[in-house]
């Protein structure tokens, strides 16, 4: 045991410094982009710069006309100072590049050093994790405790995920029957339309059906509600009617109704995803630090 636990502490230090590394580098990245820009900007500008003292060291146009009115010593002055200016600028930002993409590399040598020990890591907490329901006792039931939340968080994420598809697949056919709605007349509007309509009809039913098993957002019972008693209303003989008659200001109006219920729902299940995604981040690394730590 005190041999796993050394090996645990270690590369538990180690799996640290790779998150470290990681956000690091996403951030160097995102200078390197910014320097990347400058340097471009940089070097038009001094381009132009030196194209400009040119001009007056040759005998062209421009440098005769200032000789005539004895202003080319000091355009030179200024134009040779703008130019060392921008060379200056220039060479300074590609010097913050070049010490930039130093720690990137120097960052990125680390993290291949540090390719396996979060697997090794991971190993170490199974082979922890075995060990201690092995001995049983107080210690076992803890770990079961801990580890049957994080798994319960997962389950929720698999039950919400699940609602999101089936709701997004509502969504996308409300919004291809409102198209229907909007481009073509009611002529046209006979079997294909009542097809569609049938087929929103059962992705709304499953949309409906997934949300059931959804416990993890106790505030979307509402929600859950007042859509299942409007698609009780939506699917009775007045939709069977409608879906005949070919009511199309009527029908445009119900179909947004329920595509703006679904999205509703849809924003509660995406935050609601967010917060038991973060829950599980937290609770995964309470048990590790606990697996550590014993």
């Amino acid at each position: 045991m005190m041999e796993l636990n050394q090996r645990l502490l270690q590369l538990y230090g180690q799996v640290q410094r790779i998150q470290r590394i990681a956000d690091q580098l996403e951030i160097h990245n995102l200078e390197r982009d910014e320097l990347e820009v400058r340097i471009r900007e940089l070097e038009l500008l001094d381009s132009r710069r030196q194209t400009a003292l040119q001009n007056l060291q040759i005998m062209g146009p421009t440098s005769f006309l200032y000789r005539l009115t004895g202003r080319l010593d000091d355009k030179m002055a200024e134009a040779k100072k703008q130019a060392d200016e921008a060379r200056h600028r220039y060479q300074q930002v590609q010097g913050e590049m070049d010490a930039l993409s130093f720690r990137i590399m120097a960052l990125e040598e680390e993290q291949k050093m540090l390719a396996n020990s979060l697997r090794k890591y991971e190993d170490a907490l199974q082979e922890k994790k075995n060990l201690v329901y092995k001995q049983g006792g107080t210690r076992a039931r803890e770990l079961r405790r801990r580890e049957g939340e994080v798994y319960r968080t997962k389950q929720q994420q698999r039950e919400i995920n699940e609602a999101l598809r089936a709701g997004r697949k509502a969504g996308r056919m409300t919004d291809a029957i409102l198209r229907r709605l909007s481009g073509s007349s009611e002529d046209s509007q006979n079997q294909p339309m009542a097809v569609e309509l049938e087929e929103l009809k059962r992705d709304l039913r499953r949309f409906q059906a997934e949300l059931v098993d959804v416990d993890a957002v106790r505030e979307l019972r509402l929600q859950i509600d007042s859509l299942l008693r409007y698609a009780n209303d939506f699917f009775g003989d007045d939709f069977s009617k409608w879906a005949a008659q070919h009511e199309v200001a009527d029908g445009k109006a119900r179909i947004n109704n329920a595509r703006t219920q679904i999205v509703r729902v849809l924003d509660h299940l995406e935050s609601g995803l967010e917060s038991v995604q973060e829950q599980e981040v937290t609770l995964s690394q309470e048990l590790e630090e606990w697996l550590v730590s014993l």
